[in-house]
């Protein structure tokens, strides 16, 4: 399965004034600190770049970034901040949105509507919710090895939770761990930092999961 994360990284030379290079100079920075976290079933492409304020994507690997507001389906590129914080609602299945979007899901279309306060607001309001009514579920129930129905989300929501809550700059969790974990990460060295627009930008990557 493909889906897209995103990358908070560090601009070592924000004096460049070429994009391509400034391109290469964040995805070596987030090779340096992600690449090592890819396995082998861990094709990527990086197809859009962040920089001041502007958007610029690429149509194939080795192709150049071009400035663009907006993707094939209409999606307002411009906020990469409200994309991630969108992935981190659908992630944690808030309103029990569905991630494959040729699933019709009424989560999903609320969380659409949302901008990106709301949804930190109702991501820190709704998921400790959830968890809780999940953990009830499970209270008095014996250990087994057995196939629980609710098992599996309630792994995925909480450690997820946990990450979202583990952000300087949400929904971009600190301390990258792998693509499988988490969709948004921060990966520059001093992510306790509010975001730099001269020497931040954010990548946004297709990774094979």
């Amino acid at each position: 399965m493909h889906s897209n994360h995103l990358f908070l990284v560090t601009v070592d030379n924000p004096d460049e004034t070429d994009i391509q290079e400034l391109a290469a100079d964040a995805e070596s920075s987030w090779d340096h600190r992600f690449g090592p976290r890819l396995d082998e079933n861990n094709w990527y492409t990086i197809w859009g770049f962040y920089y001041k304020g502007k958007m610029y994507v690429r149509e194939d690997e080795g192709k150049p970034f071009e400035a663009q507001e907006v993707d094939e389906e209409g999606e307002d590129l411009r906020d990469p901040f409200r994309l991630a914080m969108g992935i981190a609602a659908i992630d944690l299945q808030l309103y029990d949105a569905v991630g494959l979007s040729l699933v019709k899901s009424e989560g999903r279309d609320k969380i659409d509507d949302m901008t990106s306060d709301e949804l930190l607001e109702a991501i820190t309001t709704e998921i400790p919710k959830d968890l809780s009514a999940l953990y009830e579920k499970a209270s008095g129930t014996k250990p087994t090895l057995d196939y629980e129905k609710d098992a599996y989300r309630r792994y995925k929501a909480s450690k997820g939770y946990e990450l979202f809550m583990n952000s300087f700059i949400p929904p971009f969790a600190c301390y990258p761990s792998n693509a499988y974990d988490w969709r948004c990460w921060d990966c520059r060295e001093n992510n306790y930092e509010t975001f730099n627009s001269e020497k931040n930008a954010i990548l946004l990557v297709d990774i094979h999961t």
